[in-house]
């Protein structure tokens, strides 16, 4: 009953994160049948559900479905191993934010050389 109650506040979680993310539950739910369509273990799913960006993962490995073989190597080191290289790429899914500023809508400056109109008809004279 406690692990029953654990899991439902970790979904709740996941879900949450998605939103974050910019994932719709649509997507999520997609990517997560599809993911485990493969037999992914219950650990393995456990672990992605608590992971601070388990629906990212769960996009990458539904959309590369090869990774998933070796995360069921059925070894946990080479899995855990695995799951950290994918998490790495599944963090480039993340949408970008910046904090640089909007840019700027009225430009102002100087020309380069302020005298360069001031002088206008003095070609050709002579100073001597």
């Amino acid at each position: 009953l406690v692990r029953a109650e654990e899991v439902q506040k970790q979904a709740a979680n996941y879900t949450e994160k998605a939103k974050e993310y910019g994932i719709s539950n649509e997507e999520l739910n997609k990517a997560g049948n599809l993911v485990a369509s493969y037999g992914v273990s219950d650990d393995l799913t456990m672990a992605i559900l608590s992971d601070s960006e388990g629906p990212l993962i769960t996009q990458y490995l539904a959309a590369n479905p090869m990774e998933i073989s070796a995360l069921n190597s059925g070894n946990p080191y080479i899995a855990g191993a695995k799951l950290a290289e994918i998490k790495i790429k599944a963090s480039a899914l993340k949408p970008r934010t910046s904090n640089a500023p909007e840019p700027a809508t009225k430009v102002q400056g100087s020309s380069v050389d302020a005298d360069a109109n001031q002088y206008q008809h003095i070609k050709g004279a002579k100073f001597e």
